[in-house]
């Protein structure tokens, strides 16, 4: 008969996912134990953390909105009061439009219901003439904003601490027993185990078959003043206010080399279109690499692996991380304690025959 497990769960990594999973899971009274060495250069630690509900060239509104979106927004708020720090800023996207062929495609969109009350009034542009190169016309996207991931993922991080609820080292995957009822790590018991590693995923011997389209960006930190504070530009690249004159700007993509390590070719990228949109002077104060955890289908991944009993995942949140996260890691909790169903689009099941074939 096997040892009674000392945790309910294991959780490894500590960036958007495993944060969000932890705190649900604490909530339901679990006990659980995070493993994650930090990484001030994690793609939850470098990203801009924007709530965008309107997606691509098309302008739809983006998978899950109306689900997802009201649900992070209360989320964010309930922990602000929880913890009396704001970690959620809620502010516009002033989308920058050059030319009558932008504007006829906003303005064609303002009249369809499905993203009407996305769209807000005009607004008075005067106030970035000064600031902005010529310009057509601002739109203003509403149920948008970004948040502090830092601060958010520091918050969790105390927490986690001072329960004594985090391992701060590598997974060592050598040292995962599994068994029928329970896992076991070292000298820790569970009856489960989440992988929440980001891209990372991919050199993880349990989860490497899941078809992962990691994509690298880089973000600057600049300081300017005469730029107003209370919106967030969009154009080629964001530039989000970060408060007392800094910015955040970004970002660019890339697939190779899949590292955390700058370069100068983004930084040029990146300045070459700030300068495209910004009339007035500034200074780079940052510039920080990380890797997305992107899937190739663009959805969560969530659920059981295909032949190992207590071994999970929740991953792949992507760049919509922190609209969707809040929402699906409530959603994988329900299922792993109340047994209800994922929801098809983001179950790891959909790629089963991929991990079976692997013989894994």
């Amino acid at each position: 008969m096997s040892e009674t497990p000392v945790h309910d769960y294991i959780i490894v990594g500590q960036g958007l996912a495993g944060s969000l999973l932890a705190h649900f899971l604490r909530k339901r009274g679990k006990k659980i134990l995070v493993i994650d060495a930090f990484s001030s250069s994690s793609s939850s630690q470098i990203a801009a953390g924007l709530v965008h509900p309107i997606t691509g060239r098309r302008l739809v509104k983006t998978w899950m909105a109306d689900t997802a979106f009201p649900f992070a927004f209360k989320f964010y708020d309930e922990l602000k009061k929880e913890t009396g720090t704001s970690f959620f800023q809620s502010m516009p996207i002033l989308e920058i439009i050059s030319n009558a062929k932008q504007w006829n495609d906003w303005t064609g969109r303002k009249s369809d219901p499905e993203i009407s009350d996305l769209i807000g009034e005009r607004i008075d542009e005067s106030k970035y003439s000064s600031c902005l190169h010529p310009f057509l016309h601002l739109v203003p996207i509403l149920n948008s904003g970004w948040l502090n991931l830092p601060s958010f993922l520091h918050t969790i991080r105390t927490q986690l601490k001072n329960s004594h609820q985090l391992l701060e080292e590598e997974f060592d995957y050598e040292k995962l027993v599994i068994l029928n009822d329970s896992i076991s790590y070292k000298e820790n018991k569970a009856r489960r185990i989440i992988f929440c590693e980001g891209y990372k995923i991919s050199e993880n011997p349990f989860w490497s078959w899941v078809p992962m389209l990691p994509a690298k960006g880089e973000i600057l930190t600049i300081e300017t003043t005469g730029l107003p504070e209370e919106n967030i530009l969009m154009k080629s690249i964001f530039i989000v206010p970060l408060g007392s004159n800094l910015f955040r700007v970004g970002s660019t993509y890339s697939w190779s080399p899949l590292d955390e390590i700058p370069t100068e070719g983004a930084l040029q990228k990146l300045t070459e279109q700030l300068d495209e949109i910004l009339k007035v002077s500034y200074r780079v104060i940052s510039q920080k690499a990380g890797v997305r955890p992107t899937v190739k289908d663009r959805r969560p991944l969530l659920g059981l692996h295909p032949q190992h009993p207590g071994v999970y995942v929740f991953n792949g949140l992507g760049t919509k991380g922190v609209s969707l996260g809040p929402f699906f890691a409530s959603h994988f909790v329900n299922y792993l304690e109340d047994k209800t169903e994922l929801i098809e689009e983001v179950n790891v099941k959909r790629f089963w025959n991929v991990g079976r074939k692997l013989d894994l």
